[in-house]
């Protein structure tokens, strides 16, 4: 018997060390640098680790679902939302939350809260909102944003607190002791003590969770044993391909005229053989994407773009429109004898400069000589001399569409073949200026379908600017690793709170 209860004691007290010990993580992410004391400037991958908002969409069952508030009414078609707050919600610091001390971190002025009761406020929208792929603003302390310049642990009511950033480095995150969520056996979440994002980091590193880059891909069958792959899908950031038709630009007014007709973009689209980057620089990884909207994006319409590799219709292409060999000397030159002759600048990373020497291939082979030139500053040569002619880059588009506005209007300051535009230039400019102001008066999602629809349509129709290649997004999870779930909108940590450490 005693034998036996000291046999039991000594397994007991392992079993309530294992049970005790510190469950720390380490990521390696690609996220953008950002300003601790600008909550504005976060990284969503840092955003849903520290703040919550009112509903959220769950990326997996694609529904509503209650966050902070328990639940919620909604009035005048969408304009106006009642939500009944939890009443058992604190702070990371402790402090009970109620609609007293809680802060609305939103971008538009014509958003308005008012408070009912301390848990139970109303948000009044200037149009219909639902939010399908367009989350609401997060909540955050009063305190914390009254005082951003005293910020040094930062909290919401979210699963973790920001308790260091060290830029280039890492970010620490200590489990907020406050969280409210359960799991299903009534244990506290998080299940993690700590989460450490490494920024810079490398694939060596013997990370938990990577986001993996291209420059890595060549390494995946080394690491299956160790980890887990999750190919998430195509990335939201694309390679793109500019062409300037802005005249005011300082290019030669001969270009201009090549690059603001269509069939000219429209024969540089067909002469890009992209089986050949995929498998050169994505080893077979990336996605073939044509339209600026992401295919999982419930506004995305499928079969509208059909710009393939084609050399034959390329140089039937740049025949109509007045291009021929007239010297024999292999360049093709316009009915005023200029060289079909243009400067490419690309941006200082590697993927960019192997696709550029094979797009420089690629359009030697229709007759246009193609001089790479590499820039550190492309978005200073984009929008202060406008004196470039082609621009080969990586841009990051949102996943809801309708974030991206100062790309489709014609005023809008990254619509980049031509920017700050008093009004619009081509008549298509016109119609999406109009198709997408439409876009804040629609009521229902089906409505905002066929609107974008018909943006894409004319889009491909006139190909402003090509795109690419989408690379993939690609997770490296190793097997000792629970609860990953990662989405492509919310990123690799939306459900910190459950992931856990076997």
């Amino acid at each position: 018997m005693i034998l036996l209860l000291f046999i039991f004691k000594i397994s007991f007290s392992e079993y309530q060390l294992k049970e005790k010990s510190y469950k720390k993580i380490v990521v390696g992410l690609n996220i953008p640098q950002f300003n601790i004391l600008d909550i504005k400037s976060y990284p969503k991958e840092i955003f849903f680790l520290i703040f919550e908002t009112f509903v959220r969409l769950d990326p997996v069952k694609f529904k509503i679902e209650p966050q902070l508030a328990r639940s919620w009414r909604i009035l005048k078609d969408g304009k106006e939302w009642i939500f009944y707050l939890r009443k058992d919600l604190r702070w990371g610091d402790g402090t009970p939350l109620t609609t007293n001390n809680l802060f609305f971190l939103n971008n538009n002025s014509k958003i308005k809260l008012e408070k009912i009761d301390d848990f139970t406020v109303k948000i009044i929208f200037p149009n219909s909102f639902y939010p399908i792929y367009n989350p609401l603003p997060p909540i955050i302390p009063k305190s914390l944003f009254e005082k951003e310049s005293e910020k040094k642990v930062i909290f919401g009511t979210g699963p973790f607190i920001l308790e260091k950033y060290s830029p280039n480095n890492e970010i620490v995150f200590k489990r907020n002791p406050y969280y409210w969520r359960k799991d299903l056996k009534g244990n506290k979440l998080p299940y993690l003590d700590e989460l450490v994002i490494k920024l810079g980091f490398s694939i060596e590193e013997n990370l938990d969770i990577v986001e993996l880059t291209s420059k890595d891909f060549s390494k995946i069958k080394n690491l299956v044993e160790r980890y887990r792959i999750y190919n998430i899908g195509p990335n939201l950031e694309s390679d793109v391909l500019l062409i300037n038709q802005n005249p005011n630009s300082n290019i030669p007014k001969y270009k201009l005229r090549w690059f603001q007709n269509v069939k000219f973009r429209k024969a540089i689209a067909c002469a890009i053989n992209k089986d050949l980057i995929n498998k050169e620089v994505y080893l077979g990884y990336a996605h073939k994407i044509l339209s600026p909207i992401n295919p999982l994006s419930p506004y995305y319409t499928p079969n509208t773009f059909n710009y393939y590799y084609d050399l034959e219709k390329s140089k039937k292409l740049l025949e109509e429109i007045g291009f021929k060999d007239r010297d024999k000397d292999g360049t093709l030159e316009d009915i005023w004898g200029n060289a079909l002759d243009i400067n490419l600048f690309v941006n200082n990373n590697e993927e960019s400069y192997r696709i550029a020497e094979i797009l420089k291939e690629d359009l030697k082979k229709i007759g246009i000589k193609l001089n790479i030139i590499h820039k550190d500053s492309i978005f200073l040569k984009l929008f202060q001399d406008f004196n470039w002619e082609f621009i080969l880059f990586k841009h990051k588009w949102n996943f809801n569409p309708i974030d991206d506005s100062i790309i489709y209007l014609s005023k809008g300051a990254q619509h980049f073949w031509f920017p700050f535009q008093r009004k619009p230039f081509y008549s298509w400019e016109e119609e999406i200026d109009y198709l997408f102001n439409r876009l804040y008066e629609a009521k229902s999602i089906i409505e905002k379908k066929l609107i974008f629809y018909n943006i894409q349509r004319i889009w491909s129709k006139n190909l402003p600017l090509i795109i690419i290649l989408n690379p993939p997004l690609i997770y490296l999870v190793k097997n000792n690793i629970e609860n990953f779930k990662p989405s492509l909108y919310y990123g690799p940590l939306w459900n910190s709170y459950e992931i856990s450490v076997k």
